[in-house]
């Protein structure tokens, strides 16, 4: 889950990029502000469809501020 994952982000590591279906990209969203707190910001997001329509996904990127 985002949130557990937030707790990992740790600031001697500058990028972080996370595979994300639509569902976890609206909980990554949510936190955000944790993120923040943690001295990282959102990046880049990429959405692309899987092949033989089996969805949705998006990288997301967070970078340390």
């Amino acid at each position: 889950p985002a949130e557990r994952a937030v707790l990992w982000l740790n600031r001697a590591i500058p990028r972080w990029v996370f595979l994300l279906g639509p569902q976890q990209l609206d909980l990554w969203k949510l936190e955000e502000k944790k993120a923040r707190s943690r001295g990282f910001r959102f990046g880049q997001q990429t959405s692309f469809s899987l092949p033989h329509d089996h969805g949705q996904r998006v990288l997301l990127e967070l970078v340390r501020i």
